[in-house]
């Protein structure tokens, strides 16, 4: 994701006034990204001059040398979850496990939609907004291009 579509994201927040509680960076794998470094200061500015309250917070599988390098690098202000199964403390779950599929959730009733679009919130991606992360990644896998019609009626809505 280009850095430009991130600023265009924290500029619609502050213009629209959108405080949002928290902000998750998340991949693939984050820490690859060319500029992750740059992302984190696009939204630590976010947080410093708009939104103090906002939890920034960086999800990793913490897989090879490379990632666990860069993660050694990150502020200690950004929140790090990881996929490792170590402690249920940073424990953030992957993308390939439907919340139906958990033991916690296996009598839950979906019938009226997913309860992670209330825990995990809008998802930015590159090719749009939409209503969760995971959302935008079966987007990318079955090429519905929905993410566009979102972030068009967020932009005009």
């Amino acid at each position: 994701m280009p850095i430009s579509m991130i600023e265009a994201f924290i500029r619609d927040s502050v213009e629209k006034n959108l405080k949002w509680k928290r902000i998750r960076i998340l991949g693939g794998e984050p820490t690859l990204h060319s500029r992750i470094f740059e992302v984190i200061d696009v939204l630590r500015d976010y947080r410093s001059n708009y939104n103090p309250s906002v939890r920034l917070v960086l999800c990793t599988n913490y897989f090879g040398g490379t990632v666990r390098n860069v993660l050694k690098k990150i502020p200690d202000d950004i929140v790090i979850k990881s996929t490792l199964k170590t402690s249920r403390e940073n424990l953030f779950r992957p993308f390939s496990v439907a919340p139906v599929d958990t033991w916690s959730n296996r009598f839950s009733d979906y019938s009226t939609g997913c309860r992670i679009i209330v825990a995990c919130g809008l998802g930015l991606t590159p090719s749009g907004y939409y209503m969760c992360a995971v959302a935008g990644g079966i987007d990318r896998i079955f090429q519905y291009h929905l993410g566009g019609k979102v972030f068009r009626t967020y932009r005009t809505g």
